[in-house]
C-alpha cells in the first residue's frame, strides 16, 4: 500500500472566497492497495450498531485496520433518532443492512474480500417474505430504516384502520433498537417464526431475532401474513445488468453518488446546486493495473478549499481510477458509509471498509464476471453516511 499526500496552493483562501476561488489550495490525500502485494483485505464496517453516527477514526481503530475513509450517505438530520441510518446500499460481511436507492446517481462499490474483486456501479434490490403454511407474501419495501406513517393516518394509534398503503420494512439486530411510532411490528426467531406480535413500534432484538415493522393499511396485511405460520425471507441483489450478486460472508458494499470516469474518460453528468459545488471529496476507484484507488480532498477551510464534482472528476482521471466520489457533509465529521467518493472527511462516520488481512481460501466471486470498475464520487448537502474504507492489519 501506498500513501500520498499533495499540497497544491501556498496561500490561504480568504474566507468569502473559498467556494469560488479558483487558485484553491488542495489538499489531497490518496491510498493505492496494490491486491497483487497487499496482505490485507478492503471491508466496510459501521461500529456496534447502524442507526447512531461515529468518528471515521474511532473506526479504523476499532477495526484494526490500517487506514480508513469515509463511505455512504446517511439520514443524518433527516433521522434525528437514527441519523445514522444508511441511505444507499449497505453491505456488511454479507449482512445486507441497508438497500440502494431508486435513485439513478447512485453509484455502488461491492467487494469480495475473498477473492479481491471489485465492482463498482448501480445495484438493485427486491426483497419480499412468504408464509411456509399458507404461501401468502408480503413485499418488502425496505431494509433497516424507520417506516413512514402515511400523512392521513398520523394521528391514528391503530394501523390496521387505515386505508392508506404505508411500508413494510424488515429490522436487524444490528440496527439497534427498532424505530417507535404508530404501527405493527412482529419479532421473528431465527427460523423465521413468530416470537410476538405488538400494536406499536419499538423493541430491542435478541441476537438472531429479525422484526418486520409496518404501518398504514400494510400493517393489517403483515399480521395477516404472519399469522399461525413461519415466513420465508426473499432478498435478490442484481448488479446493472440485472445479474445477481451473490450475498455472503466476505462480501461488503457501500453507497456513492455519481460514476466519475469510465474506461479513462470523464463521465459526470451537468448539473448545478451545492452537491455539484465545491466540497471536501472522497474518491474510490479502481486503476487499469487492477489497483484499488482511495483518495480524499479536504474542503470547506481557507488551507484546503475543496472540489467541484467536475475537479473532483478531473482528479479522478488523473489519478487513474475508475470510480466514484460523493461529497461530506457539513457538520462535525463522522463517519460515512461506503467506498465511493463522498462529500465528507476521512473522520466521518460509522461505516468504513476496511483491508484486513487476506484469506488463503479462493471460493468463487460472488460478483457476475462482467463487472466492470469505474470510479464515482458526491458532494453536497445530500446525506452521507458514517462508513469508512480502512485497512487492517
Amino acid at each position: 500500500m501506498e500513501l500520498t499526500r499533495v499540497v497544491r496552493g501556498s496561500e490561504p483562501a480568504p474566507p468569502d472566497q473559498i467556494t469560488t476561488t479558483p487558485r484553491g489550495p488542495w489538499v489531497v490525500t490518496t491510498l493505492t492497495i496494490d491486491l497483487d502485494r497487499a496482505r490485507g483485505h478492503l471491508e466496510a464496517t459501521y461500529g456496534p450498531h447502524l442507526a447512531p453516527v461515529e468518528r471515521t477514526t474511532d473506526l479504523v481503530r476499532s477495526a484494526g485496520a490500517l487506514a480508513g475513509v469515509n463511505a455512504s450517505f446517511f439520514a443524518h438530520s433527516a433521522s434525528p433518532e437514527h441519523p445514522g441510518d444508511p441511505v444507499g446500499l449497505g453491505l456488511y460481511d454479507g449482512a445486507l443492512l441497508s438497500e440502494p436507492t431508486t435513485d439513478r446517481a447512485e453509484a455502488d462499490l461491492v467487494v469480495d474480500s475473498r477473492s479481491d474483486r471489485v465492482l463498482i456501479g448501480r445495484t438493485a434490490w427486491s426483497g419480499a417474505v412468504r408464509n411456509r403454511q399458507s404461501d401468502d407474501t408480503l413485499p418488502l419495501d425496505h431494509l433497516d430504516h424507520p417506516p413512514v406513517v402515511p400523512p392521513a393516518c398520523a394521528e391514528l394509534p391503530d394501523q390496521t384502520q387505515c386505508d392508506h398503503p404505508g411500508d413494510v420494512v424488515l429490522f436487524h439486530p444490528e440496527f439497534g433498537p427498532t424505530p417507535s411510532g404508530h404501527g405493527t411490528e412482529v419479532v421473528l426467531d431465527q427460523r423465521g417464526c413468530v416470537v410476538r406480535t405488538s400494536a406499536t413500534r419499538r423493541t430491542t432484538l435478541e441476537p438472531h431475532q429479525t422484526s418486520l415493522q409496518a404501518t398504514g393499511r400494510d400493517a393489517a396485511a403483515l399480521l395477516s401474513t404472519t399469522e399461525n405460520g413461519c415466513l420465508d425471507r426473499i432478498s435478490t441483489l442484481t448488479d446493472d445488468d440485472g445479474d445477481r450478486i451473490l450475498v455472503r460472508p466476505g462480501v461488503f458494499g457501500v453507497n456513492g453518488r455519481y460514476r466519475l470516469v469510465a474506461d479513462g474518460e470523464v463521465v459526470v453528468p451537468p448539473g448545478s446546486g451545492d452537491f455539484f459545488a465545491r466540497n471536501p471529496r472522497t474518491i474510490a476507484g479502481t486503476t487499469a493495473e487492477g489497483r484499488i484507488v482511495l483518495a480524499t480532498v479536504d474542503g470547506r477551510r481557507p488551507t484546503s478549499v475543496g472540489t467541484t464534482l467536475d475537479e473532483t472528476a478531473a482528479l479522478a482521471a488523473a489519478l487513474g481510477p475508475d470510480g466514484r466520489g460523493q461529497p461530506r457533509r457539513r457538520s462535525a465529521p463522522r463517519p460515512h458509509r461506503s467506498a465511493a467518493a463522498s462529500p465528507t472527511s476521512p473522520a466521518a462516520r460509522k461505516n468504513e471498509p476496511s483491508a484486513t488481512h487476506s484469506s488463503t481460501s479462493r471460493m468463487r466471486s460472488p460478483l457476475p464476471p462482467r463487472a466492470e470498475t469505474h470510479p464515482t464520487s458526491s458532494a453536497g448537502p445530500p446525506r452521507t453516511s458514517p462508513c469508512s474504507c480502512a485497512a487492517r492489519t
